[in-house]
């Protein structure tokens, strides 16, 4: 009898020793899921489509020169963001933040930015950017628009430095605001536009303005309003 009330216990004691494993297992691993957005953080890889899927942000780089995001700042290894608008939307503006591991984060604006076209943004505050940093987080803000060429009325031609608008309609036109960007290649360059204001033109009449202040590509109309 002795014998069998020692193996009953034993059995139970071995029982117990199983059940407290099994319990402390998932005790771990509830832990690791629970602690690991914070000591295991993501790491965003290139080319990134937006939550908004409305951008896709290619590659972040260093850009040497004068940043016409931030009144032509001259830097080196400024934080640049090459970003394409993959909808088939007119993207009249977007905020985007990239988080980095070390706790940084750099901030672009776009404007204007047509759809299917790519510019190269830079940082708004010319922070420099050291390729070792690595990225965990991306946040979008987007807006669209309406924007047209309004090619039923104007011709819009670019020639070097100047834009040439002319009223190719049987009607006066009214005030109008060309929107226009910075064309360098098949790209766009910096994250912001810029809006001339065209008074009233008559049949047949053109309005010339030259763009003085470039200092990186030629001006290029993206819309009409």
């Amino acid at each position: 009898m002795a014998g069998i009330e020692h193996s009953k216990k034993h059995s139970t004691r071995r029982r117990i020793s199983v059940l407290i494993s099994v319990v402390a297992v998932f005790f771990l691993l509830f832990l690791l899921v629970v602690l690991r957005d914070q000591y295991f953080q993501k790491q965003i890889s290139f080319p990134y489509v937006a939550e908004e899927r409305d951008i896709q942000v290619m590659s972040l780089i260093q850009f040497d020169g004068p940043n016409i995001d931030e009144d032509g700042y001259m830097g080196e290894n400024i934080a640049g963001l090459q970003v394409k608008n993959i909808s088939d939307k007119y993207i009249s503006e977007a905020d985007i933040e990239l988080v980095m591991e070390n706790g940084a984060s750099y901030h672009f604006m776009i404007q204007d930015l047509p759809n299917k076209a790519v510019t190269t943004a830079l940082e708004k505050s010319s922070r420099t950017y050291d390729k070792r940093e690595i990225c965990t987080d991306i946040k979008t803000s987007v807006k669209t628009e309406d924007i047209s060429m309004r090619e039923d009325a104007v011709d819009i031609q670019t020639d070097g430095t100047e834009i040439i608008v002319a009223n190719i309609s049987q009607n006066p036109t009214g005030d109008m605001t060309v929107i226009y960007r910075y064309l360098a290649g098949d790209s766009y360059i910096g994250g912001r536009s810029y809006k001339i204001t065209v008074p009233p033109l008559e049949p047949g009449e053109s309005y010339k303005y030259e763009d003085t202040t470039g200092v990186m590509g030629l001006p290029y109309v993206v819309g009409v309003q």
